[in-house]
């Protein structure tokens, strides 16, 4: 195992514990960064061990600040997203993952650019918008969303991002709700990702002390979410993801 491939594993722990704990936005870029050290259906396969035990963290650090009505919709969307990309996880090429990903993060920067920078006129639009994109139908259809892209490169963070910003969460909250549905999307890809042969053990098992990292990476998340207002947080959203766009673009 070369020390690349630890250093990046251990940046994307500790990038993965920031995001569960409350400054999400770094899902593509955590790919893209064990993507450069392992070939790329390995590399989901490592990651995945990890996020799990982020999600396990988050929950404990965040416990009481989930919005429970938006699991129901949210999760069996995702039920659905992945069980239908689970089946074509062996066929679909990169590139088509990465435009997919492209396409959702910038979609969702426009949104919710306007709402952040727009007129008022926008604003006024903008709140009609909100009200659908809040509702448990746009939850189910953010689940399906998230399940696809989150199967296929763990990039599941905008589509559930656009959802649970147009309620207007609060960014612990935010953190807290993301977690749980993360929590329950993370073991529904296991059975998929063991029957496409993505699971390198010998490799995850080596790579396991880099999971520490996720818990500084969870308690630094939770103590800026709790210290910042919730403009500068959706955009310190929005550029954690263009960030993420940028280098699957890019590299």
């Amino acid at each position: 195992m070369s020390s690349t491939v630890v250093v990046a594993v251990s940046v994307a722990a500790f990038l993965i514990g920031l995001s569960k704990g409350g400054l999400p936005g770094f899902g593509p870029s955590v790919t893209v960064i064990v993507a450069l050290a392992l070939p790329s259906t390995v590399a989901l396969g490592v990651l995945l061990p990890l996020l799990m035990i982020g999600d396990v963290v988050a929950l404990v650090a965040l416990r009481g600040s989930i919005d429970r009505p938006v699991l129901g919709p949210v999760i069996g969307g995702a039920a659905i997203g992945v069980a239908g990309a689970s089946f074509l996880l062996a066929s679909l090429s990169p590139g088509a993952v990465e435009a997919g990903i492209v396409a959702i993060v910038v979609t969702f920067a426009l949104y919710r650019g306007r709402a952040l920078f727009g007129s008022g006129a926008d604003a006024e639009l903008d709140s009609d918008v909100n009200s659908r994109l809040a509702g448990p139908q746009a939850g189910a259809v953010a689940g399906v969303a998230a399940g696809i892209t989150s199967t296929i490169a763990h990039a599941g963070g905008p589509p559930v991002a656009i959802h649970l910003l147009s309620r207007k969460l609060a960014p612990i909250s935010y953190a807290a709700t993301s977690a749980a549905i993360f929590w329950a999307v993370n073991w529904m890809k296991v059975p998929g990702y063991a029957l496409a042969g993505l699971f390198d053990w010998d490799l995850v098992v080596g790579l396991a002390p880099t999971a520490v990292l996720i818990v500084p990476g969870v308690l630094v998340g939770r103590w800026a979410a709790q210290r910042i207002n919730r403009r500068p947080f959706e955009i310190f959203v929005l550029a954690g993801m263009l960030v993420g766009a940028v280098l699957l673009v890019t590299l």
